[in-house]
């Protein structure tokens, strides 16, 4: 039995810490029959709400409890601006701008698939 407890690994909070910190902004997004979905989030300023990536259709509907609002992907000509629109749109709904927008919160990670050059084997 002692022998048991010596084989778990180590585990110190300052080399987790880091990796725990990005994991706590992880959401699950649910597959639906047209896309993806967020599981229904409330904020702390009490709007709750829900946002629907309808891929087959080519919008993203944000809906919450003071209304919805549908934002096209194809009126957009870049992710920035789709970004803006997408913010914009939530705003109007009461809902705060997410707190970053980076494309992978992990730090020290390539802010675009371009901008990664570590090989991997």
């Amino acid at each position: 039995m002692s022998e048991r407890l010596h084989a778990w690994p180590v585990l110190i909070y300052e080399d987790l810490a880091p990796m725990v910190a990005c994991m706590n902004r992880l959401i699950v997004l649910d597959v639906t029959p047209r896309g993806l979905r967020t599981p229904t989030l409330r904020q702390r300023d009490d709007v709750t709400f829900t946002v629907h990536y309808r891929l087959l259709d080519g919008d993203v509907v944000i809906e919450a409890d003071t209304g919805s609002r549908t934002v096209s992907f194809s009126g957009e000509s870049s992710v920035a601006a789709f970004y803006s629109s997408f913010c914009r749109a939530a705003g109007e709904l009461g809902i705060r701008r997410p707190g970053s927008p980076l494309l992978c919160e992990i730090p020290d990670a390539p802010a675009s698939f371009e901008e990664d050059h570590v090989e991997r084997h």
